[in-house]
């Protein structure tokens, strides 16, 4: 086994665990089912399985894990393991946002959707939108504004259905759908 968890390291409480997980003393011994979390990133994806899940039996109430199959990863959803992502998916969301500049903020596609773009882009001091109401801003373009990110008195985000006579203010992050072939026009109303 490989344990480290390095004090200078600015995650001092994460633990990076190199092991057998077949070992289930091993596994008691390092007090596996303590961790909030477990995600296996190994190379082979029946391997990562394999691990989320045992660490799943052993008492992790959180697993996640990275497959190189999407289709895969939605089966391991199904199956019931918290979190599984597919690299493919992650790399083409990761182009996507640097292709699309204009906005800052994340596109996504959408497997079950494939025609159909989620996006964000945050609302900053001077944007062109600041002050507009959800419906003025959806009525420029072909989109739909499903929710708006807003941090509260305390200072915590909170997330907001959005409603037609919301107003946007600075700070907010909208979160958007849009057909594919209008990405481009989205992004010139909201890139300002």
């Amino acid at each position: 086994m490989n344990w480290s968890a390095p004090q200078s390291d600015p995650h001092k409480r994460l633990d990076v665990i190199h092991c057998n997980l077949g070992d289930l003393d091993l596994m008691r011994e390092i007090e596996l089912a303590e961790h909030d979390i477990a995600i296996a990133t190994l190379g082979d994806d029946n391997d990562n399985i394999a691990i989320a899940m045992r660490a799943a039996d052993i008492g992790v109430e959180r697993t996640g894990l990275i497959l190189d199959d999407s289709a895969l990863a939605r089966v391991v959803r199904r199956i019931g393991l918290t979190y599984a992502v597919s690299e493919r998916r992650v790399a083409i969301d990761s182009i996507l946002m640097q292709v699309h500049r204009r906005v800052p903020g994340h596109y996504q596609l959408m497997p079950s959707v494939p025609e159909i773009v989620a996006m964000s882009a945050t609302i900053f001091d001077g944007h062109s939108r600041l002050g507009q109401t959800i419906e003025k801003i959806e009525r420029k373009g072909s989109f739909r504004i499903a929710f708006v990110e807003r941090e509260n008195a305390e200072g915590s985000r909170m997330m907001f259905r959005s409603k037609s006579d919301m107003i946007v203010k600075v700070g907010d992050r909208l979160i958007l759908f849009a057909q594919a072939e209008d990405v481009a026009t989205v992004e010139k109303i909201l890139e300002r």
